[in-house]
This record gives structure tokens, C-alpha cells and sequence, in this order.
């Protein structure tokens, strides 16, 4: 018997692309619903409250395949050769290849360098690229737009250290002000695909948010997520220090930075990023949870206060990060 879950798959969505196998839920994602079927095909209804054109967030993906071809998932028409389904309350569903092997939301250390190399040959790719992207998500990592939201929920509640520790802290950062290209737009280690029997990739996921934007933005969620460990019992920092250092190793292996005025940039972006997802965690804690899935009620809060340590450590090792960066 079908799980709660997976019986919410409509059966005019599995009609669509002829799918008669085993649906089974699949995966952590705190935005959308994921699927796969039997060992073939991955399932995916996109999330229309947070992506208010969800059928925009398909067609970029066509036009970044080809340029991104056998780094990401193939998009699987359906019977009538299109690149989506639409159910019965036209939410938005879409297929693509299953990729056998394993995603850590905390990845272990033999694989930050791979982790480094997967997104460093992803901004590389796309570096020159001039392709027209449809926006999904409005002001996406402008961080003045999340101090707004944060700072409008914030007079509704009671005092809050974490929002004192979050105002002085990004009164320090600078500008990003390099050429903007095509990002990823989410670049944390739970996005990638690796073969559990090697250290190699399998594949980059989760591409909804691809954009125009500053590629330092990607740089630094993708070595946020490398030192984000979510264990209670302290790491030691040389060991945090040795994941940035082969997660920026294999990075920069592929990557050229847009100009030497960029290095601070690149260096700065652990911390933007960690705050900035700190402040969307603590705006969606103080308005009831209503963007993140959460598993008990003060998760949201929990979430804002790792990522603020998370911005501290960075925040000590800017001057580590800018050797890192400008090393040829």
C-alpha cells in the first residue's frame, strides 16, 4: 500500500510520461516534492509558493542543459513531447533520469575536493555563457531584500539576540561588484550526486534557481555547506580548515576568477552567504515557518543560529580564504 505520501502523486501526472513503476519518496528537500520511479526516473513537483512560475523554472533548465550536458540530469519529455505535466490544479511536475548513488546534507571530508570540482567546472561551463534566463524567484540572494523582510516580522515579536549578532555583523561586508553569469544559485553540498564506490561525481542537482548573478554567491555556499557539519560535539577547526582548503583546491582547479579585484569578494562570500541564510531562516522562524519544512517548531531557529556560527568561523578566516583564491 502507497505511503501518504507518495499517494499524492495524481495519476494523470504518471499518465503523462506512461509511468507504471514502484513511486517511492525520495530525498531532504526543504522546497519541493520528489519522487522516483522504480530505478529509472526521478519525479518532481515544483513548488508554486515559492516559485511563482514554476513552468519558467523548466524552460531555463532546457536552455542550460546543453552547455551543462553530462554534468546534470536529463529532462525527460512526455508523451506528447513536452518538457512538463500539469495536474489537475495545474501545479507543475517534471521528470528526469534517475542517477544512482548517494547525496550527504553533511559530506565527508574525502569528498569536498570532488565537491569543489563539480561546481568549479559548473561556473566555469557557464562562465561566458550569454543565455537568457527567465527569473523565478525575485531578489534571490540580495540580501537588502531579506534585512526588509526580517526587519518587518521582527516588530510583530519579542527581543532577539540572534537578530542584534546578525545587524553587526553584516555592517562589516562589502560589495559584490564583479560581472555577473549564469549561476547556479544553490550551491550546497546536498546538490550533488556521488558514486558511493569512488570518489567520483555523479551529477550537479537541483537546478530551480539558476540565474544571473555573482558567481562569488556560489563560491560561497557551496564552502558554507562544506564546513556546515550539524554536529552537536565540536569540530575541531583544523579539520573545518582542511574542508575549505580542498573544497576552494577543487574549485579553483576549474574556475578562473573574473579579475584580481575579485579575490575579497570570493573571500567575503562564506560569511554574505551564511548570514544571509541565517537572516531567511530567522524571518521564516518569526513568521511561523511558512517557506522552510521544518520537523519541530524552533527548527527555523536552530538553523539561524548554526549558520551564525558558521559565519564567525569564516569570518576569522577571511585572510586564509584570500591566499586560497589567489592562488594560480
Amino acid at each position: 500500500m502507497p505511503s501518504e505520501r507518495e499517494s499524492k502523486v495524481p495519476q494523470s501526472v504518471l499518465r503523462a510520461w506512461r509511468l507504471t513503476g514502484k513511486v517511492t519518496f525520495l530525498g531532504n528537500g526543504l522546497i519541493n516534492d520528489t519522487y522516483r520511479v522504480d530505478d529509472n526516473f526521478v519525479l518532481q513537483r515544483i513548488n508554486s509558493k515559492v516559485f511563482d512560475n514554476p513552468q519558467a523554472v523548466v524552460r531555463n533548465y532546457q536552455k542550460i542543459a546543453p552547455v551543462l550536458e553530462g554534468l546534470i540530469p536529463r529532462i525527460i519529455p512526455t508523451q506528447k513531447d513536452e518538457p512538463f505535466a500539469l495536474d489537475q490544479t495545474n501545479e507543475v511536475w517534471r521528470l528526469t533520469e534517475f542517477c544512482p548513488g548517494k547525496s550527504f546534507n553533511v559530506l565527508p571530508g574525502k569528498w569536498c575536493f570532488t565537491a569543489g570540482l563539480a561546481f568549479g567546472e559548473m561556473l566555469a561551463r557557464l562562465q561566458n555563457q550569454m543565455i537568457s534566463l527567465e527569473p523565478v524567484i525575485q531578489h534571490f540572494h540580495r540580501f537588502e531584500h531579506y534585512t526588509s523582510k526580517l526587519e518587518n516580522v521582527y516588530f510583530k515579536q519579542p527581543s532577539l539576540p540572534e537578530l542584534d549578532k546578525l545587524r553587526e555583523m553584516r555592517s562589516g561586508l562589502g560589495k559584490f561588484h564583479s560581472p555577473e553569469q549564469v549561476i547556479h544559485g544553490d550551491c550546497k553540498v546536498d546538490n550533488l550526486i556521488f558514486d558511493p564506490k569512488s570518489d567520483r561525481l555523479c551529477k550537479v542537482v537541483d537546478l530551480d534557481t539558476v540565474m544571473w548573478g555573482q558567481p562569488a554567491w556560489d563560491f560561497g555556499d557551496l564552502l558554507r555547506s562544506i564546513v556546515t557539519t550539524g554536529s552537536k560535539d565540536r569540530v575541531r577547526s583544523s579539520e573545518l580548515e582542511q574542508r575549505m582548503q580542498d573544497g576552494c583546491s577543487g574549485f579553483f582547479q576549474y574556475y578562473t576568477l573574473p579579475s584580481e579585484s575579485s579575490i575579497d569578494q570570493f573571500a567575503e562570500a562564506p560569511v554574505y552567504m551564511s548570514l544571509m541564510l541565517a537572516t531567511r531562516f530567522l524571518t521564516d522562524h518569526l513568521s511561523g515557518s511558512q517557506y522552510f519544512k521544518t520537523d519541530f517548531p524552533e527548527q527555523n531557529l536552530v538553523r539561524a543560529r548554526e549558520q551564525l556560527n558558521v559565519a564567525e568561523w569564516f569570518q576569522e578566516h577571511i585572510v586564509g580564504l584570500r591566499e586560497l583564491a589567489s592562488v594560480d
